[in-house]
């Protein structure tokens, strides 16, 4: 019988300790600290309904947004979106200046150095707003011999 006794007091004891290292893990994993913030009341819907929406409470949606989120911009969107629709509307006047001018040359068939020089700075201006919008490059070729005026006047 002692020995049964002691059979069941080395089980109670395991269970003791089992039952303390969850208690001392449970210990480390509480939640102790605490972090106040103010929000406007338009702010705590959004983030309410973001929450809802998770299907989590709002404590769980912050603490998962502070903890594992990122800031990618500051910038309002808005505000993005008003500028790149102003580079849209920029580059678009930019390629009808160059039908214009690419008009011109056809109906010419010559250019001057000034209208040639125009074109190289609408492409240099096309370059660097297509890099923005996507990896395609606007490009066209000039042919030197078609150029005619300053440059051509200083060679003879």
């Amino acid at each position: 019988m002692s020995r049964n006794k002691k059979k069941l007091s080395i089980m109670d004891a395991a269970k003791a300790f089992i039952r303390a290292e969850k208690a001392k893990k449970k210990q480390e994993d509480k939640l102790s600290k605490q972090i106040a913030i103010k929000l406007k009341p338009a702010d705590y819907n959004a983030i309410e309904t973001k929450a809802k929406g998770a299907g989590v409470s709002i404590t769980e949606y912050a603490r998962e947004c502070v903890i594992r989120g990122r800031v990618v911009n500051n910038t309002p969107a808005e505000m993005l979106l008003e500028i790149e629709e102003r580079k849209l509307f920029l580059l678009s006047k930019l390629s009808n200046n160059l039908n214009q001018l690419a008009r011109y040359c056809h109906i010419n068939k010559k250019i001057n150095r000034e209208v040639y020089l125009l074109l190289l700075e609408i492409q240099d201006s096309a370059f660097h707003m297509s890099s923005r919008f996507d990896d395609s490059k606007v490009c066209f070729v000039l042919d030197e011999s078609t150029v005619v005026g300053q440059q051509a006047e200083e060679d003879k």
